[in-house]
């Protein structure tokens, strides 16, 4: 009985927490039904179907710097 109820509510607790996703303020998430390409999640709180969506990606949107080497040409 106790088994049971404690694994019911291990189910029921996984279902809830990815019931809903919040997406910070910098950054956009990539949202995959069934494996494919859903839609762009912007900053917010958005609804997402348990075991059906999925967070496939999560992307900063603020600039990031990237070390150049110096090259040289001849103009």
């Amino acid at each position: 009985m106790w088994t049971a109820l404690l694994i019911f509510f291990a189910i029921l607790f996984v279902i809830v927490t990815r019931l809903f996703i919040i997406v910070e303020f910098r950054e956009e998430v990539i949202q995959e039904r069934l494996g494919k390409y859903k839609k762009t999640l912007s900053p917010g709180f958005h609804f997402m179907i348990p075991f059906v969506d999925r967070a496939a990606y999560r992307q900063e949107m603020r600039e990031q710097v990237i070390d150049v080497p110096s090259q040289t040409c001849i103009t």
